[in-house]
C-alpha cells in the first residue's frame, strides 16, 4: 500500500448515509491537519525546552500544554472514526471558539485573527452539522463581541491594545455583528444549494439504480427467452441431422426395390402381346422411374459434396420444381421459367440446388394465406455482365420492418408453420457468398408480393 493509499484510508468516512459520510470526511481532514499542525508545534517546543534549554512560555504555550491539546485532537479524531460525528464536531468547534473568546477579552474584541477564526466557526459549523448550529454559533459569537466590547469601550475591561491605536466604538461592534450575519445568511443560502443539489443527485442515483435492475431483470428474462427459443430450434435441427442420418440408408432401402420392380416388369412387358396391358406396365414403370428419380434428388440435398463442375443452372431449377411438384400442385401454383439459353457455371450443384430449393419454397409459401385466383411464380434466368436469377412472386410479401431481419438465422414471418426454423435464407445467403462469391438481394412490398435476385459473378 502507498502513501496516497494510506491517506485515504485514514481518512474513509464510516457513515453509510451519503450526507454524513460527505460531513464526516471534511471533519477528518480538518482534524487530521490540526493534528499535523500540533505535532510540529510540540517539536518545536521540544525542541525550544530540552535542546536549546529555554522554555518560552511566558511568551507562548509551553510544551505542556500543546502535546495534552495534540493528544485530545487525536481523541477527537478517534470519536469520529467511531460514529461519534456529530459530538466530535461539536467539541472541534468550542476548542476553536472557547480559545478564541479568550483572545477578544485578552486583546480587544475588534482583533483581526479572533474575527477571523470566528467567521471560520460559523462556516465550519454550517458545513460540519447544520445551518441552525450555525446561527447558534452566530448569536453566541455576537453576544460576546458585544459584551466584550461594551466592557472595553466603558473601560470595565482592560485588554493589551498595543496591537491598535483606534479606540473601539459602538459602530465597530455592530459592523462586526452585521458582517457576520451576512457571512452566516451567505453560508445558510450555499449550504442549502448544495443540500438540495445532493438530495437530487441522491434520488437521480437511486432512480438509476432502480432502472439498472429492472433493466438487468429485463435483460435476464429475455435471455432465458432466447436460450429457451434456441434450445428449441437447435432440438429441431438435431431432429433433422438425426434423419439425415438415417435417411441415406433408408433412401438405399427404398430404391432397390422399385428398381426390381422396374425389372420384372420390363420382363412382362415383352413377354405380353395385350396392348391395354402394356399401357398399364408403361404407366407403372414410369411411375417407379420418377420414384428412382425423385429418390435421387433428395439424396442429392442431403448428401454432403463439395466437388466442383460446370452444371446448369436451369437444369438444377428443374430438379428442384420436381422435388417441390407435390406442394406446387397441392398449391395450385404455375411456375414458368424464362432462360435465354443453357447457361453454365462452375460450382457445386448441389449447394446452388439448397439456394434455389429455400427461395422457391417461400415463394410457394407466401401464397398460403392470399386468397386470390392466380398463383404464379416467375423464374428468370440472364446472363450480361453476371449471371442474375430471379425468382418472383406475388403473395403475401414480406412487411417492411422485417426486411433487414430475414436474412438472419432463426428469423421467420412463416408464424402458420411451426416447423420452420428460420434458416433458410440466413444458409442461401452464406453458401452464395462462400461458394460463389455471389449475393442476394429482395425487394418487397406487403400484400403485394416479392422479388429476390441471385447475383453470381462469371468465373
Amino acid at each position: 500500500m502507498n502513501i496516497k493509499e494510506y491517506f485515504f484510508l485514514i481518512l474513509e468516512p464510516c457513515s453509510k448515509n451519503e450526507d454524513l459520510r460527505r460531513r464526516e470526511l471534511i471533519l477528518n481532514i480538518f482534524l487530521f491537519f490540526t493534528i499535523i499542525l500540533f505535532f510540529i508545534m510540540c517539536i518545536f517546543a521540544g525542541y525550544r525546552t530540552w535542546i536549546v534549554g529555554s522554555d518560552y512560555s511566558d511568551q507562548g504555550i509551553s510544551f505542556f500544554s500543546l502535546f495534552l491539546i495534540f493528544s485530545f485532537y487525536i481523541f477527537l479524531f478517534k470519536l469520529s472514526k467511531a460514529g461519534y460525528v456529530r459530538l466530535s464536531s461539536f467539541i472541534f468547534l468550542f476548542l476553536y471558539f472557547i480559545p478564541n473568546t479568550f483572545l477578544i477579552y485578552k486583546w480587544g474584541a475588534d482583533i483581526p485573527v479572533a474575527l477571523l477564526f470566528y467567521v471560520l466557526i460559523i462556516i465550519m459549523s454550517s458545513i460540519l452539522i447544520n445551518i441552525k448550529i450555525s446561527f447558534f454559533f452566530y448569536f453566541l459569537i455576537s453576544f460576546f463581541i458585544g459584551l466584550i466590547g461594551i466592557l472595553q469601550i466603558n473601560n470595565f475591561l482592560k485588554p493589551n491594545l498595543y496591537w491598535t491605536q483606534e479606540p473601539l466604538t459602538f459602530l465597530d461592534i455592530i459592523i462586526y455583528i452585521v458582517i457576520l450575519g451576512i457571512i452566516t445568511i451567505i453560508s445558510w443560502i450555499y449550504n442549502r444549494e448544495i443540500n438540495k443539489a445532493l438530495k437530487r443527485a441522491i434520488k437521480s442515483e437511486e432512480n438509476l439504480k432502480q432502472e439498472r435492475d429492472m433493466l438487468e431483470i429485463t435483460v435476464r428474462k429475455k435471455t432465458e427467452e432466447l436460450k429457451i427459443a434456441q434450445m428449441e430450434k437447435m432440438s429441431q435441427l438435431y431432429k433433422f441431422a438425426e434423419f439425415g442420418k438415417i435417411s441415406s440408408g433408408l433412401f438405399h432401402d427404398i430404391i432397390n426395390p422399385l428398381t426390381v420392380i422396374s425389372l420384372n416388369l420390363e420382363q412382362v412387358q415383352k413377354k405380353n402381346n395385350n396392348l391395354e396391358t402394356r399401357l398399364c406396365i408403361d404407366k407403372a414403370m414410369e411411375s417407379a422411374r420418377y420414384m428412382e428419380k425423385f429418390i435421387t434428388i433428395i439424396k442429392k440435398q442431403i448428401k454432403k459434396n463439395d466437388e466442383k463442375i460446370f452444371f446448369s443452372i436451369k437444369n438444377e431449377i428443374d430438379e428442384v420444381i420436381n422435388l417441390l411438384s407435390h406442394k406446387i400442385i397441392q398449391n395450385d401454383i404455375k411456375i414458368k421459367i424464362i432462360c435465354q439459353n443453357q447457361i453454365k457455371i462452375l460450382g457445386n450443384p448441389i449447394k446452388f440446388n439448397q439456394i434455389i430449393l429455400n427461395i422457391i419454397s417461400n415463394a410457394i409459401d407466401a401464397y398460403k394465406f392470399k386468397k386470390q385466383r392466380r398463383k404464379n411464380i416467375l423464374i428468370k434466368i440472364e446472363k450480361k455482365d453476371k449471371i442474375k436469377v430471379i425468382i418472383r412472386d406475388w403473395g403475401c410479401g414480406i412487411a417492411e420492418n422485417n426486411i433487414t431481419d430475414i436474412f438472419k438465422p432463426f428469423f421467420s414471418t412463416k408464424n402458420f408453420d411451426n416447423s420452420s426454423l428460420g434458416i433458410g435464407l440466413s444458409s442461401s445467403v452464406y453458401i452464395l457468398k462462400k461458394d460463389f462469391d455471389g449475393d442476394l438481394k429482395v425487394v418487397s412490398k406487403k400484400g403485394v408480393g416479392s422479388e429476390f435476385l441471385i447475383i453470381i459473378p462469371i468465373k
